[in-house]
């Protein structure tokens, strides 16, 4: 798993780039949304405080029919006091397309790619949020695994979604799994890369 030492996002410029969600994706369905990042924020639309457990991801898709501004929620911790553990995954992307921005309903499970409970390291000292901010700012694309909000305006449940246990409040949804992807265009020499960023909750198990 990498681990990037750079300063957090703190909270006091995220109402300096406050903007509102524009574009309609269909409601209440799982999904990839790819688009270029636009700005980071602690604070969710509608709201004027920040959220401690997530940090919200903005992403822009240019044109085409899901043409629009979309606000992408990514836990960082959780409000029920379980632990977030994730996994940074590279990827080669030497010789493969990138994907075309817009909103497409693949199937994700973290099962079905091989990934085990071991993978996984907790969040520790705002690691998980300094991470995923410097790879949005720094990609050519991004790509966000999750499920539409109600009102089409933007992603959440990017973390697993299956390895429920008994009793739970949560619905196991087999190959909706959530995660976030950012490509790398391999500029200065590097190869084409991309990072996937799972995350799963301390009651969940692969």
């Amino acid at each position: 798993m990498t681990r990037t030492n750079l300063a957090p996002l703190s909270a006091a410029p995220t109402f300096l780039f406050k903007r509102r969600a524009s574009g309609a994706l269909p409601p209440t369905q799982f999904g990839e949304l790819v688009g270029t990042f636009d700005h980071a924020t602690l604070v969710p639309e509608g709201a004027t405080r920040p959220d401690d457990n997530h940090v919200y991801l903005w992403v822009r898709v240019p044109d085409g029919p899901f043409a629009g501004l979309y606000e992408c929620a990514f836990n960082i911790h959780s409000t029920d006091q379980t632990n977030v553990s994730f996994t940074d995954w590279p990827e080669d992307f030497t010789g493969k397309p990138l994907p075309a921005a817009g909103f497409a309903q693949p199937s994700l499970s973290y099962a079905a790619l091989g990934l085990k409970d071991a993978d996984f390291a907790p969040v520790q000292q705002g690691d998980l949020q300094t991470l995923v901010t410097h790879y949005a700012e720094t990609c050519t694309l991004m790509a966000a695994y999750g499920t539409t909000y109600s009102e089409g305006t933007g992603l959440h449940d990017i973390h697993l979604n299956a390895g429920e246990q008994p009793g739970s409040s949560h619905a196991n949804r087999t190959g909706q799994d959530g995660a976030l992807v950012f490509y790398f265009g391999g500029t200065g020499g590097a190869a084409p890369s991309a990072h996937w960023i799972f995350i799963k909750f301390s009651t969940q198990s692969l």
